[in-house]
């Protein structure tokens, strides 16, 4: 009696292990079918930013067209190759969103509760951080660059005494091309975008326990060495350039901090 207990129980289990092992190829189509998926969606995003690629290029040209400047294309091709750039990074932007999702949904099942809800928060923050950084380098940053740029403008005022007339003479007129302002774009997205992921690199860092506030403090003058030499390294060969990427590390880094004294003392309290 008591062994055919004891096989009932070993059977069970065994039953139960096989229940719960799943084969590596089911992990292996799940994973085919979510990127299929993404390339499915990756081809309807293309092709409706293409429908949409006027109002695309208004969108990425407004700063310059609020002051009063035009585009050119100095190239046959140039504006179908910088229109086609355009509409993939607005399709890879759009769809960066939906491949989080995906990307959640394949590695949450595998889990517990608690790696849950910690996957969940990091991607949470990941989807607010751009979000946030894409309105700030839209709204504010881009627009500040484009007036800076325009500044360059030379106008000279000539006063004709005989025929009475006020004539206006351009020196120096700027009439960017649609390539070059895409690609200017694309890299002052690319780096502010880099730049705005340090307080979550920090915060990963000190969850995990990888690093402490207080040694970050301890060698803060090596910290802001490195961060003079990454500025000048991202930031254009301009002294002003560099001053303002500079500042933007620097406040980052400080807020980086102050978030690492916070997991610090709530640490502490526990």
């Amino acid at each position: 009696m008591n062994k055919e207990l004891i096989n009932d129980f070993v059977n069970s289990n065994k039953n139960k292990q096989e229940n719960l092992y799943i084969p590596i190829y089911k992990h292996y189509n799940e994973l085919r079918y979510r990127i299929t998926y993404l390339i499915i969606s990756l081809s309807f995003a293309l092709i409706t930013s293409y429908n949409y690629r006027l109002e695309l290029l208004y969108l990425l040209s407004r700063p310059f067209l609020q002051l009063n400047q035009i585009l050119q294309s100095t190239d046959v091709s140039e504006a179908l190759s910088s229109i086609i750039k355009l509409c993939i990074l607005s399709s890879l932007i759009v769809c960066f969103f939906y491949f989080l999702y995906q990307y959640w949904s394949f590695l949450v099942p595998s889990q517990y509760k608690f790696e849950r809800i910690k996957t969940s928060l990091i991607l949470l923050t990941i989807l607010i951080l751009v979000s946030l950084e894409s309105l700030l380098i839209y709204f504010i940053i881009f627009p500040l660059i484009c007036e800076i740029f325009s500044s360059f403008q030379v106008y000279v005022d000539n006063f004709d005494e005989k025929m009475n007339i006020n004539d206006t003479y351009k020196i120096i007129e700027m009439s960017p091309r649609i390539g070059s302002i895409l690609s200017s774009t694309i890299q002052i997205y690319i780096i502010l975008s880099l730049l705005f992921q340090v307080p979550l690199v920090f915060v990963l860092l000190f969850s995990w326990n990888w690093i402490n506030c207080f040694s970050i403090c301890k060698n803060r003058k090596i910290v802001y060495f490195f961060l003079i030499c990454f500025s000048s390294l991202i930031s254009p060969p301009e002294f002003l350039s560099q001053i303002a990427c500079l500042t933007l590390l620097s406040i980052l880094f400080e807020f980086s901090l102050w978030l690492g004294c916070i997991f610090y003392l709530k640490n502490n309290i526990k």
